[in-house]
């Protein structure tokens, strides 16, 4: 119980500790903090590394990694299907997951084999019905595929036929080009204009102060006071 009180305690100790050896070493810089350029230029940092630190792995999850049933890694079916009765193969097909049992037309004995590591790495031999009842079945949208990825492919092959040819449009390289190129041109546009502001800004700018030179010019040169006017 004393502990929350204790890291209480550690934590305020070590904040005034802090707050003492900066206020009695350290010195506020000569020039103030360009916030408008530095905190944005952190901020966009930031959300990229946090992008990619999502995307890379959720990328390869999706693509690469199989989903939970018949496609599940080798190591993780011996859970499920490790436990047969040893029986010697003759010359039935041999099946080494079960990704075979989605075919559901097969029907027999096969020969279940497995890695040099498994529990079966000779063969043995044990019936379809009792081996796919043995293979997990896998759960969620995702389950008896390759991979995530192949679920969405199965999908979009249910579309209509326009939607697909827009879509494939869509990822070709000319598309890719045209896109790049019409960004490229508005980029262009909106920076050119970002430009001309400033121009104008910067006229609008020296005309004022010119206009303010030429009154106190005016001013000096006639000894016209402010109690005059």
């Amino acid at each position: 119980p004393m502990l929350p009180v204790l890291a209480v305690a550690k934590t305020v100790v070590l904040f005034y500790l802090k707050k003492g050896s900066t206020l009695r070493f350290c010195s506020p810089p000569k020039t103030s903090f360009k916030a408008t350029h530095s905190l944005r230029g952190l901020i966009y940092s930031v959300l990229l590394v946090t992008l990619l630190c999502v995307a890379v792995p959720l990328g390869y999850a999706i693509v690469a990694l199989p989903a939970s049933g018949a496609f599940m890694p080798q190591v993780d079916q011996e859970r499920w299907i490790g436990n047969f009765t040893q029986t010697a193969c003759v010359a039935e097909p041999v099946w080494t997951d079960c990704a075979n049992c989605l075919d559901d037309s097969r029907s027999g004995t096969i020969c279940y084999t497995t890695s040099s590591e498994g529990s079966h790495p000779s063969g043995t031999a044990v019936a379809v019905e009792t081996f796919c009842a043995a293979c997990p079945s896998g759960c969620g949208p995702f389950r008896n595929q390759e991979t995530f990825y192949k679920t969405m492919e199965n999908e979009f092959d249910t579309w209509p036929s326009w939607i697909r040819t827009v879509v494939e449009i869509i990822g070709t390289s000319s598309f890719a080009f045209v896109f790049v190129a019409f960004l490229g041109g508005w980029l262009y546009i909106a920076r050119t204009r970002a430009h001309a502001r400033k121009a104008i800004i910067s006229r609008l700018t020296l005309e004022r102060d010119m206009e303010r030179m030429d009154k106190i010019w005016i001013l000096e040169k006639y000894s016209i006071t402010l109690d005059q006017v």
